[in-house]
């Protein structure tokens, strides 16, 4: 299990993203909020459920109908995809989740073969358009890595022969968390390279003294299974609702 001060680090995260309290994180049933925090000018509804408790998120003009929907309803009622495209029908586009939250520290990191991956050159940067077009807007969009980015940030990237075939990068989440981005060319999955490249991500998080952070869909199993076979925790769930009428421009 994550340590205490994993967990810590992890815990400030979110009390700065969704700008509530410690207190509101572990506070059990539904604790329904403004967008604050990072997300203060976010166009959405957003929900972090921790064992018992969820921290339910809206836009301030949202809060009243928000409440009234959701009074008397049990935390499984509420923090609930199908509920909640209904509570939103007249705003929605689209939901997102429910989502793992997990994170990896020390104790609980198995590492794994890397298969020769490495931090991308900003020459191979062909190689990663080949890896974008083969995976597909959605895929490549979920992984945040942004091509040209080597000079920020690492890319890594694991090859099959010559071809790039799965890559990941490194977000950081405030000052103590890095989030895993990973993807794998369609036709190279099920055969280690995704796992290879997480597991060099997490271990040069850990060396740097950072705390890997893994979120995927729980509908994706192979995304799971790479965390759960690397040692990744599961700490949290959470549920995005995008609100197309209430999105910047």
């Amino acid at each position: 299990m994550p340590t205490r001060q994993t967990l810590a680090y992890v815990e400030t995260f979110w009390v700065e993203r969704l700008g509530c309290s410690a207190q509101d994180l572990h506070r059990p049933g539904v604790t329904l909020l403004p967008n604050g925090g990072n997300l203060a000018a976010y166009r959405g509804a957003f929900l972090l459920r921790w064992d018992a408790a969820c921290i339910f998120t809206v836009p301030a003009s949202l809060l009243a109908p928000t409440a009234a929907a959701m009074h008397g309803r049990h935390i499984d009622h509420v923090f609930d995809a199908a509920f909640l495209a209904d509570l939103f029908a007249a705003h929605l586009d689209r939901v997102v989740g429910p989502a793992f939250q997990g994170c990896a520290d020390a104790s609980d990191f198995r590492p794994a073969e890397g298969h020769g991956t490495r931090v991308l050159a900003l020459e191979e940067d062909t190689a990663l358009e080949r890896l974008a077009v083969g995976c597909g807007p959605e895929a490549w969009e979920h992984s945040a890595i942004a091509r040209g980015q080597q000079q920020q940030q690492p890319i890594f990237g694991c090859f099959a022969g010559t071809e790039l075939v799965a890559a990941g990068t490194l977000q950081a989440w405030g000052p103590h968390l890095r989030s895993v981005g990973i993807v794998t060319h369609p036709a190279y999955r099920g055969r280690g390279y995704g796992r290879a490249v997480v597991a060099t991500m997490t271990a040069y998080a850990l060396d740097g003294g950072y705390i890997p952070q893994y979120q995927t869909l729980m509908r994706n199993t192979g995304s799971l299974g790479i965390a759960h076979a690397l040692g990744y925790q599961q700490y949290a769930t959470t549920i995005a609702v995008r609100l197309a009428d209430l999105l910047e421009t």
